[in-house]
């Protein structure tokens, strides 16, 4: 009976206010369970109805409009990203964001309870309590001898229970809501009974008891102190449509197996006149909760005890269901086919014809009705006799809680929430073991599979994306070693929450990581073969550089073929000294540009000892080219070249030019001068190039060279013509040396002026020749042509000229000569003409002139015969 506050206040001594223990308890089971909740919308309902809860409380806390804001949005998203709207959902919703923005905060709470009914219309973690609970039960009734009290919600277990245990019973008014109160029969005055303490009563008819409970009471205490031993009275859930599946689970999975272990077990089936209905429906679920309660229960009846509680004192209780038999089971034949109901129905006519236990918690007497609950039979054998069978309704929910699952890990598995993926694999493995329905193990099973194939799926597609950016020709991205990173990241972040769930179907991090070992043992070997300038080797030593950065246990990996290539690098770096020392400078070019180009591809992975062994290799070839030039020293510093000497030379200067004439040669010269001037290394003031070189060889035999020419005007200078001898020994060593192409023309200048000297004096005899010749006319008498003769014979000296000048010589002395010739004839032809007669006496003394100029001549004869 529900009254006004005005007048509950009547009676406040008598008055049970639990209202707000059972507040403050539901609270703290509200936040356990959030503290073992991944982010999710039934979690943040969850949060906003703590929120509520705790405002409607007086909290000063929980009036933080941000917070609850913030809560709504997040609430919002998390039911589009889970793919949870529904007409229902959406409505709920609605429901909420009214309360709270109408700032009413009772409302609020409950809107928010029924969008979390909708959200979770099973209550996992209160099952888990509950069934919990009962294996604690259990462990209190294995091997006793039990009374189990059995009824719909409402029925008055929990009450009876209180009754038989010695409360003292009273009516009072109990406050079910703020301002709300029931009159209520309960206990105020509790023995301290094992388990009693949790026996409660609820006076909405809503049912208290969650799971088993057991009172042991000893029997001293009710029949006297004649008595020993213990009863044991076990309050068990309600079964009906308050009870919620979660009760009806937990009765099938936890009850039934607490009954099974006990010794025996008496049943006390309560029937509640508020729950009779218009057709008995009261008595019709009674009987079917039994039905299914107990196997072949027909035999088992004698076991049975029935109790009928809140029925007026006036009602006939037997005739009563003597009526439901006659006028409704006998004229339904869908209840007159129910061969079990109709058993239990003509057991509880049959045991209510003499007697009728009529539960009255006030003024009732206990201790008759114990002892013909003591003389009972029970069940003996309960691990036959009990069963578990859900009800239609929680049979539903079940299977639409388990589809719900199923598609709840796959929407989490798309956005790679795995917390929430392990919470509702753990949700409906708990369902599976509990339930061992076959439709929930489907669920699970298909679940797993899902999960197993998606994430083999996912790892197949993210280790084949890996491959196909490592071995591309681009090379790979800082962002796919950091998306393969997450990936493994990822992996490894689901071995523990998922690995009970896919135990090896799982993709374990190290298949991942050996995956990234093969791809670089394959590329590794792929690359055998190739330069090591080629950008292959660039790119692959630059993914495992940048791999290690993400991946540390490449470290040494890396470093290997570090070592690798180093190895190769030196061993592509002594290959040149065999064409260096060769003179093979083509091939030396193409070795010097690979070492070039190979360190450049190492120099970021090895040292700088890379370069430098670039740096060495040139300063090898320098060094050989210095040496050639080296070698010429001890030659040029002869007095005089001999063929061998100046075949030497040349053979020098052939070396020299074809490094010079090797273009790829000058390249590598040109590339090595331009880092001289970043670099570090040789100085370029001491750097040469080949042109360089080579010009400074060729300087030096042409200062040899030059040397020569300084002798000869050093001759001409000291002895005048008498040097002709001398001379033809040094313009013969001009003649050896310019048998070297490059000098040739590179002394054209200086040689033919030295040959125009040469010839310069030998002109100049000719002309002292023709004044001699000259005077000679103007003299008479004997000439003295001695000084004629003797530069006529050193002359003779200048021969050699013909080899520098042909026909120099030749053409000087036939001048000469027929200069000489021609002032003999002259003389012969003055002779000649003179007339000996007596008449010219003076004629004989010219005739004795002419005769003695052309005998003084004789002394001319050796060096022109043709005088003779």
């Amino acid at each position: 009976m529900i009254r006004a506050t005005a007048a509950a206040k009547s009676g406040p001594d008598e008055k049970i206010p639990d209202h707000k223990n059972k507040k403050e308890l539901y609270l703290e089971t509200l936040r356990e369970d959030l503290a073992t909740m991944p982010s999710c919308a039934e979690k943040t309902t969850m949060e906003l109805l703590l929120h509520f809860e705790h405002e409607l409380l007086g909290d000063p806390m929980a009036s933080q409009k941000e917070t609850v804001s913030a809560l709504l949005q997040k609430l919002h998203d998390q039911v589009i990203e889970q793919e949870l709207f529904s007409n229902a959902i959406r409505t709920r919703l609605q429901d909420v964001k009214a309360a709270v923005y109408g700032s009413n905060s009772e409302s609020a709470v409950e809107a928010l309870g029924e969008l979390l009914k909708t959200l979770r219309p099973l209550h996992i973690q209160e099952l888990k309590r509950l069934v919990e609970k009962t294996k604690e039960a259990a462990g209190l009734i294995r091997d006793k001898e039990i009374i189990l009290l059995i009824g719909g919600t409402g029925a008055g277990k929990s009450t009876t229970i209180q009754f038989l245990a010695g409360c003292e019973m009273k009516e009072v008014p109990v406050e079910v809501a703020p301002g709300r109160f029931l009159d209520h029969i309960t206990a105020v005055k509790v023995p301290n009974y094992p388990g009693l303490k949790d026996v409660i009563s609820n006076p909405e008819c809503q049912s208290e008891t969650r799971y088993i409970t057991p009172v042991t009471i000893p029997l001293k205490d009710i029949l006297g102190p004649g008595e020993t031993g213990n009863i044991i009275l076990c309050d068990a859930p309600g079964f009906g449509d308050t009870a919620g599946s979660e009760v009806d689970i937990a009765n099938g999975v936890g009850i039934i197996e607490a009954l099974k272990g006990c010794k025996s077990v008496k049943i006390l089936a309560l029937s509640s006149f508020k729950a009779l209905g218009d057709r008995a429906q009261g008595i019709q679920e009674l009987a079917h909760i039994l039905i299914k309660m107990i196997a072949n229960i027909e035999d088992r009846l004698d076991t049975m005890n029935y109790a009928f509680t809140k029925y007026p004192s006036t009602t006939d209780i037997h005739a009563y269901i003597l009526n439901i038999k006659e006028k409704v089971v006998d004229k339904d034949h869908s209840l007159r086919s129910d061969i079990s109901f109709v058993a239990v129905l003509k057991d509880m006519i049959e045991k209510t014809q003499n007697k009728v236990e009529k539960i009255d918690p006030i003024h009732g007497n206990r201790k008759l009705f114990i002892r013909t609950l003591q003389r009972g039979e029970g069940i003996t054998c309960p691990e036959e006799a009990f069963r578990f069978s859900m009800n239609l309704d929680t049979q539903k929910t079940v299977a639409s809680e388990a589809q719900r699952y199923e598609m709840s890990i796959r929407c989490a598995a798309k956005h790679k929430n795995i917390d929430l993926v392990k919470y509702y694999l753990d949700t409906l493995k708990v369902l599976k073991d509990l339930t061992k329905e076959g439709f929930v193990k489907d669920a699970y099973e298909k679940s797993v599979r899902f999960m197993s194939d998606n994430i083999e799926e996912f790892c197949s597609v993210a280790k084949e994306k890996f491959n196909r950016a490592f071995e591309s020709l681009d090379g790979l991205r800082e962002g796919d070693a950091q998306e393969y990173k997450i990936f493994v990241e990822y992996i490894q972040v689901i071995q523990k929450p998922l690995g009970g769930h896919l135990e090896s179907g799982l993709v374990s991090p190290t298949a991942l990581i050996q995956n990234i070992h093969t791809e670089i043992q394959k590329r590794r070997h792929d690359l055998g073969e190739q330069h090591l300038s080629s950008s292959s080797v660039e790119i692959y030593l630059g993914n495992l550089k940048m791999l290690k950065r993400s991946f540390p246990e490449l470290e040494l990996e890396y470093r290997k073929n570090c070592k690798d290539f180093e190895e190769r690098f030196d061993e592509l770096v002594k290959s040149a000294d065999e064409p260096i020392l060769a003179n093979e400078f083509s091939q030396a070019a193409e070795i010097i540009l690979e070492i070039y180009k190979s360190s450049n591809v190492l120099k970021d992975h090895l040292s700088e000892k890379v370069e430098d062994r670039y740096r060495d290799t040139f300063v090898q070839l320098l060094r050989h080219l210095k040496s050639v030039s080296e070698k010429a020293e001890p030659i040029l510093d002869k007095v005089r070249l001999n063929d061998n000497d100046v075949k030497t030379l040349n053979e020098y200067i052939d070396i020299l030019r074809s490094a010079k004439e090797t273009s790829a040669l000058q390249e590598r010269f040109s590339t090595y001068a331009e880092i001289l001037k970043i670099g570090t290394g040789t100085s370029p003031n001491n750097f040469k190039n080949l042109n360089e070189i080579y010009s400074d060889f060729i300087e030096k035999i042409v200062k040899y060279f030059d040397q020569i020419n300084i002798r000869i005007k050093e001759l001409f200078e000291k002895n005048g013509n008498y040097a002709l001898e001398q001379i033809e020994k040094l313009v013969s060593d001009m003649d050896t040396i310019r048998k070297i192409p490059e000098i040739e023309w590179k002394t054209s200048g200086t040689y033919y002026r030295t040959v125009d000297n040469v010839r310069g004096y030998m002109q100049q005899l000719q002309k002292d020749a023709e004044h001699l010749l000259i005077d000679i006319d103007k003299k008479s008498g004997s000439i003295n042509y001695s000084h004629l003769a003797r530069s006529l014979s050193r002359l003779k000296y200048a021969e050699w000229i013909n080899r520098v000048s042909p026909g120099a010589y030749e053409t000087l002395m036939r001048r000469i000569t027929e200069e000489l010739i021609e002032n003999a004839q002259k003389l012969e032809e003055q002779l000649k003409r003179l007339d000996f007669h007596l008449r010219h006496p003076n004629n004989v003394a010219l005739a004795q002139d002419i005769i003695e100029k052309v005998e003084s001549m004789r002394i001319l004869e050796r060096s022109v015969p043709d005088l003779e």
